[in-house]
């Protein structure tokens, strides 16, 4: 996954707001990968495909670090 991708998405995730980046990059693999869909543009909102992932990387994130602590 694009980096800058996944930080915007943990962030949204987070934030609940709806997103707006410069990143061209970002912004089309969000589209075109089902992540994030337009909602006015330039404004985008994540979809529940992007929320799961979310979801997911909090758990695997908070499994680490109580790995890391043991």
């Amino acid at each position: 996954m694009n980096t800058v991708a996944h930080t915007i998405i943990m962030r949204a995730a987070t934030t609940g707001r709806p997103i707006a980046t410069l990143d061209a990059d970002a912004k089309t693999y969000l589209i075109n990968n089902g992540y994030a869909a337009y909602s006015q543009k330039p404004l985008m909102v994540l979809t529940k495909k992007a929320e799961e992932y979310a979801e997911r990387e909090k758990a695997w994130n908070a499994q680490q670090q109580r790995r890391r602590t043991r």
